[in-house]
């Protein structure tokens, strides 16, 4: 999802994306695109106070016109993050990317710092009854960490009404309406995993991840007549 959208937005005009790795343990954007770095994360915040451009640009990797800053292949790999360090890294990528998408950990880890410092919290989850439990939680743990829902946006990954909840029952179990509902395109999504690309854009669950970065960017498109899975969905506040 993070990879999908950060190509997305560079796709759809924004000057320069970051993609960022913040989950030290599954590490998986490397993986899933299939990228080699000799740098990762840690680097990242080992040396955050005497970041430059020179020093940048030697730790990310650009794919797809995105620069990507890969977490660690080793999940062992300690990674001393801190709201300090979190503050003064996401401080110089405001400066030189119009947009930043963080895949980050768990709301208990150093996911609450990345929380902390985004404009805007991506909860994913599906519309199985076991998957909406555990995204109710974790809307509670932000809330308790002081991000209010107006911050929160919530995604429903591989919709299937036939199989789980309905639009308004998810928005009822969460007291929190769908931001977006993406398409359930499994072949199309694990044939990218394979193929270490990004989804094509004109799959289903493309055209659903085109929507949600153009109302994240402040756009509004035109709703295709053969879905009305952002019909539904009010005008971004």
């Amino acid at each position: 999802m993070a990879v999908s959208l950060a190509v997305e937005l560079r796709r759809g005009g924004a000057a320069s994306v970051l993609l960022l790795d913040a989950d030290p343990l599954e590490s998986s954007i490397a993986f899933l695109l299939k990228l080699k770095s000799g740098f990762h994360l840690g680097d990242a915040v080992r040396d955050w106070k005497r970041m430059d451009l020179d020093l940048w640009n030697r730790l990310v990797v650009v794919r797809d016109g995105v620069a990507v800053l890969p977490g660690p292949e080793n999940p062992a790999t300690p990674i001393p993050i801190d709201r300090a360090a979190i503050g003064g890294l996401l401080a110089f990528s405001r400066e030189h990317y119009e947009a930043i998408v963080i895949d980050a950990p768990g709301v208990h880890s150093a996911g609450s710092e990345f929380a902390r410092a985004s404009d805007e919290v991506l909860v994913l989850t599906t519309n199985e009854l076991a998957a909406l439990h555990a995204a109710r939680r974790s809307i509670e743990c932000l809330e308790q960490i002081g991000i209010g829902r107006n911050r929160i946006k919530l995604i429903v990954n591989r919709y299937t009404p036939a199989t789980g909840l309905k639009r308004d029952d998810v928005q009822t179990a969460l007291k929190l309406p769908p931001y977006a509902l993406l398409e359930n395109d499994y072949q199309v999504v694990q044939t990218a995993v394979l193929e270490g690309k990004p989804v094509t854009p004109s799959s289903h669950f493309g055209h659903s991840v085109q929507e949600l970065a153009d109302r994240l960017a402040g756009k509004e498109r035109t709703p295709r007549k053969h879905s009305s899975l952002f019909g539904m969905l009010g005008r971004k506040s």
